[in-house]
């Protein structure tokens, strides 16, 4: 059964794009296993001009942007660095996200001002085109 409930989401607090908290004389750079592929998001080092670094995560999106090469370190100095509370573990963490709607405030749709709701038609797969033939 579809439980409904009161949705609560995590307070978020901006703190300053990744250029402003680098600071004057700062470099950004990836982590080497980032940089390699080898974990599931990007993060990067975050290194101010007195020598103090950070490691910051990406957002998911936004390592998928990076990796593909979407957006690019240097864009990545104008976008917000977030910090927020996990919910389940209670863990603050901060992290780097790309500039959305309100940092990830999604479109609503109201239900009521749908009139006729669109018939959804998924494409026929060919499945002759899916099937190996060893000759």
């Amino acid at each position: 059964m579809l439980e409904f409930k009161v949705y609560n989401r995590e307070a978020r607090t901006e703190l300053g794009t990744l250029a402003s908290l680098a600071g004057k004389g700062g470099n950004v750079r990836e982590t080497p296993n980032s940089a390699q592929g080898k974990t599931e998001s990007v993060a990067l080092i975050v290194t101010r001009a007195d020598g103090t670094s950070a490691v910051l995560p990406c957002s998911l999106p936004l390592t998928g942007m990076l990796r593909s090469k979407e957006v690019t370190l240097a864009q990545c100095l104008a976008f917000p660095v977030i910090e927020f509370t996990h919910r389940d573990t209670g863990a603050v963490i901060n992290m780097l996200v790309q500039p959305t709607r309100e940092y990830g405030e999604a479109a609503v749709l109201k239900v009521d001002d749908v009139k006729v709701i669109p018939e959804f038609k998924p494409e026929a797969v060919n499945f002759e085109s899916l099937i190996a033939l060893g000759v």
